[in-house]
């Protein structure tokens, strides 16, 4: 059930001969059995069953109701059964599919390491005090209170399993001449360099005189050499041997279904599961297995059948479809549907079936109708009649009724509302002596023709009052130029003249024109102007000037600018942090902004920041295993030491140190 968490076995050391097992940097493992993965014996095997021999027949049901690898008994051949449905995950113990337990709590479990459904490590933490962890159920239990005698350790502070990881126990100092080499709480002579007699392994010796791939070992002197790190694509400690590369463990759920390579879901959260990589000239194939490029193809038997869906070699599915866009039916034969111009060609109706076990709708285009409105059932398309002269709810001609209604103007004529009419024309208003300021009627209806119903040009003649009138022509302009007012019978209208001129005997006259000139009076026999200048602009020896702006002259900047009108102006530059190069009034400057930098402004922090002139400044972090809020603090960069986690030995911490996880 564990993968460890509690003390290290009891035993004597071995005499500075043989180090402690350690981990490398990149993590260790623990064995394979551990993962649920079961090897097939080799032929031979006393413990394999001879199917021939004993009369032992495979069970072909050995997969019904499980999942993962499971060894068949007869033969002792490993078989896959598979995964699990979504949200399930494979108990690879009991091969049973069940909902994944994640969490200690889940699992039951107090203390120590733990591998979750999924195959996590989890660290479910110390015991308190008085308490030491069993290995067998992750329950804390009474401490059996051993020694540092009983566990082989010499010197130093150590962990004795009972209680938190933090309680330690000072296992005393070594003799003259020996220094407490801490990791392995062993005693060893002292190192040359400080006092000793001792020359320190050298480690392209003792690392493979040790069979040391990777990891740190004793130099023998009270300190450690670090024997390397592992090629890529293995990973140290491998199936549990200290110091040894191999191949990295195969995660859980990858195991489960049978998968060597790509990636999966987890059912643990969802997230992304690597189930490894191919070596170099495979590829990994859409069924998770390494090997030559799978190319996915009908198998033979698709030849006996016109359509279906069938396994295509490579772990998926090929869909073998009907000509036509017919449809597949049980048996694998190919159904045409019918369709609504050839099998029901000047026929209607809804929900007529296809011959292929659907159905199909055929409506009538148009402003027509169907015949038939029972769902499965044919009709024929009617053509409604059209309205015509007729109002109101008239006879459609195909056994039904449509509104109909008059256009603008018009009104509908009928005997009562349940009875058909004839659309008829109203009263107009407007018009030369047409009546105005009353009701106007005909045999149609009636129209209000209010006092301003006369429409452009006319008047009515009793405007202002409620008495009727009639509709009469005003005046109208006697000339193009004329300018106004003209009055008749009707009444009067003025006519004025366009900007620029001016009304001159009842005659639009040109004024002159100032073209540019300011501070003058400009005459010609239609009047006088005077000229001045409208807007920013200004007179400047007698002509209008439009002085200088700060965007216009090019983003300079300075005090007591030019403007080019005579005048001057102020150009201050704009945004956060931005300065002028210059500082001289009347002579213009740049400006520019020096932004703030990560290393100088924001040293040990991360994230974004202003960088002083109007922008935006990204700081990362950099350092072995510093990230941003990696310390527990937003913005601030840092490094959480990373935990053993089923590591052991002398393992790099992550952050550029070293952390002990225990003798493996």
């Amino acid at each position: 059930m564990t993968d460890g968490g509690v003390r290290p076995p009891k035993g004597p050391p071995d005499a500075g001969q043989t180090p402690p097992a350690t981990m490398p940097r990149d993590a260790a493992i623990l064995p394979k059995q551990d993962t649920g993965t079961i090897v097939t014996p080799p032929s031979g095997d006393s413990g394999t069953a001879d199917s021939g021999a004993s009369g032992c027949v495979p069970d072909p049901n050995t997969c019904v109701g499980k999942c993962g690898p499971v060894i068949e008994p007869c033969t002792g051949a490993q078989i896959e059964c598979g995964g699990c449905a979504a949200g399930l995950a494979c108990d690879t113990d009991a091969h049973q599919c069940i909902e994944p337990l994640t969490t200690c709590k889940d699992l039951g479990a107090e203390c120590g390491k733990i591998r979750n459904t999924c195959g996590a490590r989890l660290d479910c933490g110390d015991c308190p005090a008085n308490a030491e962890c069993d290995p067998n159920t992750n329950l804390c239990v009474a401490c059996t209170n051993p020694t540092c005698l009983d566990l082989g350790f010499e010197c130093g502070p150590a962990w004795l399993g009972c209680g938190p990881r933090t309680t330690l126990t000072d296992c005393g100092s070594c003799p003259t001449g020996f220094t407490c080499n801490d990791p392995y709480n062993r005693c060893e002579p002292t190192a040359k360099s400080v006092g000793g007699t001792c020359v320190p392994a050298d480690p392209k010796v003792a690392c493979p005189a040790q069979k040391a791939d990777c990891g740190y070992i004793s130099d023998g002197c009270g300190g450690l050499i670090f024997c390397g790190d592992c090629p890529t694509g293995q990973s140290c400690a491998t199936d549990g041997i200290a110091n040894r590369c191999g191949p990295p463990e195969v995660p859980r759920e990858c195991d489960a279904m049978g998968r060597e390579c790509g990636t999966i879901k987890s059912a643990c959260g969802g997230g992304s599961v690597n189930c490894g990589t191919c070596p170099t000239g495979e590829v990994c194939n859409t069924n998770g297995k390494c090997g030559v490029k799978c190319t996915p193809a009908l198998p033979p038997d698709a030849a006996n059948v016109a359509c279906g869906q069938f396994d295509d070699g490579c772990g998926g599915k090929l869909t073998k479809a009907c000509p036509n866009k017919g449809l597949c039916e049980a048996g694998g034969t190919c159904c045409t549907p019918k369709t609504c111009s050839a099998a029901y060609a000047g026929k209607c109706g809804g929900t007529l079936p296809d011959g292929c076990g659907g159905t199909l709708n055929c409506p009538c285009t148009g402003d027509s109708v169907c015949s038939e409105k029972a769902a499965g059932k044919t009709g024929t398309c009617c053509a409604r009649k059209a309205c015509g002269s007729a109002c109101g709810v008239v006879d459609d001609g195909c056994g039904g009724t449509r509104t109909c209604g008059c256009p603008s103007g018009s009104q509908c004529q009928q005997p009562d509302t349940n009875t058909p009419g004839t659309c008829c024309a109203l009263p107009t208003c407007g018009g030369d002596g047409a009546p105005c300021n009353t009701m106007v009627s005909n045999s149609c209806g009636s129209s209000n023709c209010s006092a301003n119903s006369c429409g452009a040009g006319f008047a009515c003649s009793t405007a202002g009052t409620t008495d009727p009138g009639t509709c009469c022509a005003l005046p109208t302009q006697p000339s193009s130029t004329y300018c106004g007012t003209v009055t008749n019978s009707c009444g009067s209208q003025t006519f004025n003249c366009p900007a620029g001129s001016t009304c001159v005997n009842n005659a639009c006259c040109q004024l002159p024109t100032c073209n540019g000139a300011c501070g003058t009076t400009v005459s010609n026999a239609c009047g006088n102007v005077d000229c001045s200048c409208s807007g920013t602009s200004k007179c400047v020896s007698g002509m209008c000037c439009t002085p200088k702006t700060c965007s216009s002259i090019g983003g300079a900047c300075g005090t007591a600018l030019d403007d080019g009108c005579g005048g001057t102006i102020d150009c201050a530059c704009g945004g956060t942090g931005y300065t002028c190069s210059s500082q001289t009034p009347g002579t213009a400057g740049k400006c520019s902004c020096t932004p703030l930098t990560c290393a100088k402004n924001y040293a040990g922090k991360c994230g974004q920041f202003p960088d002083g002139c109007g922008g935006t400044l990204s700081c990362g972090c950099s350092g072995t295993g510093q990230k941003c809020g990696g310390g527990g603090k937003a913005g601030v960069c840092g490094c959480t030491p990373a935990a053993c986690a089923g590591r052991c030995g002398i393992v790099d911490n992550a952050c550029g140190g070293k952390e002990d996880c225990g003798p493996c």
